[in-house]
């Protein structure tokens, strides 16, 4: 398939918001499900799942911050 650059003026940005939404939905459902399984084979949670659970809040982050930035939120500076 041939990509063709956006021509001046022309902005791919709103086919960023829906990888966004989609991963501000599935990340925390997977990660919780990963908790909640661990927790109920293991009994309790290792370092591996803190990581998890900090990369998640990273992305989340990016996620929130990519959304924000299409969907034009004005600066407060």
């Amino acid at each position: 398939m041939k990509m063709s650059a956006p021509l001046s003026g022309e902005s791919n940005a709103p086919l960023a918001v829906i990888p966004g939404v989609v991963f501000c939905v599935i990340s925390p459902l997977v990660v919780g499900v990963r908790f909640w399984s661990r927790m109920r084979v293991q009994g309790n949670l290792g370092v591996d799942d803190w990581t998890i659970l900090c990369s998640l809040i990273f992305s989340m982050a990016v996620s929130i911050l990519l959304l924000a930035g299409k969907l034009k939120v004005p600066h407060r500076w």
